[in-house]
């Protein structure tokens, strides 16, 4: 029996919808097989799991045979856990570490050669602070995360003094001081123009302090082009002149005298209205607002000397890196690069509310004037390979509260300091 056209068409009609079923059947199992069979990356850090999960949701790891496992431990429990769990075969495939912890962790850090990612697509990519993630042997992290210091200030107290605008330069901090801080009869700071000056209580201090060191031109370490190798670089004249700076403002003779130690912390106290000016990083908008929604505050730059040319502050710079222990380098290299990828970091800045640490996003400027803010002061972020963080946090302090307890002069104190860094590192 001959078939009409009808027919045929039907009939080839059923044909290709079987073909099309074969196909889509085929992949499926390709692509059920391939989730099936992904090779399990474990990833530690100390940042939020609901951060990373949002991450790893953008640039979907699972696409290339890879699942994430993230792991979160406190700050303080961190190293310790690495350490045990390295000891008993049991560590992570990758770890977060920030720019601060790159000389603790390098030795256990597997380096992406710069034949997977060159030295000169790094640069390009990423901002300068970035860049100490680089060495000889590779790159040791991909970071996809930065969080510049920035000055907040109280706007109240400023009109209420008649000052239009926040200070730019640090030259203006002396005359702010005796414009803004109010005292009582006993000399008791009630109001104070700024937190500067002391350590224990003034929020992330040691930031500060890098910072104005980097302005004055202290570089505390410097690593070898060739060798690796890190050794401490510490001018203690430049030292000197940055302690002599900062600590006046802790003087209780000097006119400037603006904060004392027996004064509750930087960020609650500008939470309460009772501080004009205060320093911190980006990420501590949100912890401000939630101490008190009324606040009538705004962001600027964190002030440079009016001397220089160069606008410097600190970032706080977070990176993925694979782990030698690891079985699968490969695959947790794979994971650091779509951290870093631009629908990584892309998804991070979204998520987390900071700056991209990326150039090529960073040139897509936020219409908030926040953020402008923000994405203007990643350019100028600094910060500085550190051998311990913890313990040179401790000298920090120590150098601070020898000069403001009238035990040392800011030349021995900055002296110590460096004896000191010089030791820490000679036991690197």
């Amino acid at each position: 029996m001959k078939s009409t056209p009808f027919q045929i068409v039907v009939i080839a009609l059923f044909a290709l919808f079987i073909v099309i079923g074969m196909v889509v059947l085929y992949f499926s199992k390709g692509d059920s097989s391939s989730r099936t069979n992904a090779v399990t990356i474990s990833l530690w850090g100390t940042v939020s799991p609901r951060l990373i999960a949002g991450v790893l949701n953008t640039v979907k790891p699972e696409d290339k045979g890879i699942k994430v496992n993230y792991v979160q431990h406190t700050p303080e429990s961190f190293e310790q856990n690495l350490i045990e769990a390295l000891a008993s075969s049991k560590g992570p495939d990758a770890i977060i570490i920030s720019q601060d912890s790159i000389l603790r962790f390098q030795s256990k850090i597997y380096p992406i050669p710069y034949k997977s990612l060159s030295e000169r697509t790094f640069i390009d990519t990423y901002i300068y602070e970035a860049e100490l993630f680089l060495s000889p042997w590779g790159v040791i992290g991909v970071p996809f995360s930065i969080d510049p210091l920035v000055m907040y200030w109280n706007r109240d107290l400023f009109g209420n003094a008649g000052i239009a605008a926040p200070p730019k330069y640090w030259d203006e901090f002396y005359r702010l001081a005796e414009q803004l801080t109010v005292k009582d009869d006993q000399r008791k700071i009630e109001t104070s123009a700024v937190a500067l000056g002391e350590f224990s209580n003034i929020n992330n201090a040691k930031a500060i302090l890098s910072a104005l060191a980097a302005q004055g031109g202290v570089a505390f370490t410097k690593r070898d082009d060739s060798s690796g190798r890190v050794g401490s670089s510490v001018q203690t004249t430049k030292l000197t002149n940055v302690l002599d700076f900062y600590t006046e403002f802790a003087n209780p003779v000097k006119a400037v005298y603006s904060w004392s130690r027996g004064m509750p912390n930087s960020q609650s106290a500008f939470a309460r209205g009772d501080v004009a000016v205060y320093f911190d990083m980006a990420s501590q908008i949100g912890n401000i607002v939630d101490k008190n929604p009324n606040l009538d505050f705004d962001v600027t730059y964190f002030p440079n000397p009016r001397t220089t040319k160069t606008k410097i502050t600190y970032g706080d710079v977070l990176a993925v890196s694979a782990l030698r222990s690891s079985p699968n380098i490969s695959k947790a290299m794979q994971v650091a690069m779509l951290m870093g990828s631009e629908k990584g970091v892309n998804a991070w800045s979204t998520l987390s509310g900071l700056p991209p640490v990326r150039r090529d996003l960073l040139a897509k400027k936020p219409g908030t004037a926040t953020g402008a803010i923000f994405y203007d002061s990643v350019f100028w972020a600094n910060g500085w390979l550190d051998p311990d963080a913890r313990s040179t946090k401790v000298m920090f302090r120590d150098m601070v509260e020898n000069i403001t307890s009238g035990w040392m002069t800011s030349s021995q104190a900055a002296g110590k300091f460096n004896t000191q860094l010089n030791s820490l590192i000679s036991g690197k």
